[in-house]
């Protein structure tokens, strides 16, 4: 009786990489893999972001005109500045907002234009008058000469609108969510940090659609609240998403 030599059947034979070692190193690979994105997740892109970020905001960017036929963002001194007072409030008056001539100062005013009068006349001004502006709606001339453009609508590059109710009044208001260029954040980021708790006027030709109170911070996006009419916020996203 003859003895065959064994041999190890081809289905049998162990496949290249299925032995232990082959595991760990594929499990290694997966590993360094793995890191290497979490790095770029939580390291390298927030430090991209970080560097891009303090570029934009060292740069010095010129000073915009207004587009008086589009869409203007405008700087409103409405908190007291060393050295000056605010000259302008903001209301809200029949769904609409109004920039108004502050009503304090132009008494202060007249009460110092008064007092001046009376002595150029001996200290006897009977029934002297002065006409103010006070409480007037200031005209929008004056805003676009006087307020600083913060942005224009070439500073934004997306809006959408959502619908809100408020929880007391049980009354509806739309919201809208504008994204900013990388411009346009650096612009926002420069000017609010240094008039925060000031209020930035949104403004499509004569109308002021609204008026969001500034805070300081790096950010790509704004919540304009409320818009009481919706025709107004969807005039405004249109603007900005370039919507025919």
């Amino acid at each position: 009786m003859s003895v065959e030599p064994y041999v190890v059947p081809e289905a049998a034979a162990v496949a290249p990489g299925k032995t232990a070692y082959g595991r760990i190193v594929r499990e290694r690979g997966t590993m360094r893999i793995a890191i290497f994105l979490v790095l770029a997740i939580f390291v390298v892109r927030p430090a991209y972001l970080a560097i891009r970020d303090y570029q934009l905001n060292q740069k010095q960017w010129p000073a915009l005109d207004p587009d008086k036929a589009g869409l203007s963002v405008l700087g409103i001194q409405t908190k007291d500045r060393a050295g000056r007072k605010a000259p302008y409030v903001v209301r809200s008056s029949n769904k609409s907002f109004q920039i108004r001539y502050r009503e304090e100062d132009e008494r202060e005013q007249n009460e110092d234009d008064q007092t001046e009068e009376s002595k150029d006349r001996g200290g006897n001004n009977p029934g002297a008058t002065h006409q103010t502006n006070q409480g007037a709606v200031v005209p929008m001339d004056e805003l676009y000469k006087v307020c600083p453009t913060v942005m224009t609508g070439r500073n934004f590059a997306s809006a959408s609108i959502e619908q809100d109710v408020r929880p007391v009044f049980e009354d509806k208001y739309w919201r809208v969510t504008v994204d900013l260029t990388p411009e346009g954040q650096s612009r926002y980021y420069q000017y609010s940090s240094k008039h925060e708790k000031e209020k930035l006027a949104f403004i499509i030709g004569d109308e002021v659609i609204a008026c969001p109170l500034m805070e300081a911070m790096n950010t790509g996006s704004l919540t304009l609240e409320p818009i009481w009419i919706k025709a107004d916020a969807q005039r405004l996203a249109d603007l900005i998403n370039k919507k025919k």
